[in-house]
């Protein structure tokens, strides 16, 4: 599923860089299949999963913070999928990081507050 939704989304904003959303744009959509998309998907997932099972492995409990890496496990697996496909400067990489870390820890402590997550992590 998520292979899925991350070639759709992909697909969709190739779609908008096309029709005239190029300045909000870090990359140029036009050069890229949707394999890209693809990619970054099938990674972003096995990144989760690798995190995953490392948490289970070291017995940290289901919600419990293991910060950095439940923050940017999705980022790292879809930068490395993305490899096969389109090599990222290191400036949007860093970028993605960062801005990620972020609001990663921000989404997920507003949709505590909001009674979404049960978990605070």
């Amino acid at each position: 599923m998520a292979t899925m939704t991350g070639t759709l989304i992909f697909s969709l904003q190739k779609y908008l860089y096309i029709r005239g959303f190029q300045q909000y744009a870090l990359i140029d959509y036009s050069d890229f299949s949707v394999w890209l998309g693809f990619c970054l998907g099938l990674g972003a997932i096995l990144g989760d999963l690798v995190k995953s099972y490392y948490k289970r492995k070291d017995k940290i409990p289901p919600g419990a913070p293991w910060i950095p890496f439940d923050q940017l496990d999705f980022v790292v697996g879809g930068i490395i999928g993305s490899f096969f496909v389109y090599v990222p400067a290191a400036e949007v990489v860093l970028i993605l990081l960062v801005v990620s870390f972020f609001l990663h820890i921000a989404a997920t402590k507003i949709a505590y507050w909001l009674r979404i997550r049960k978990e605070k992590w």
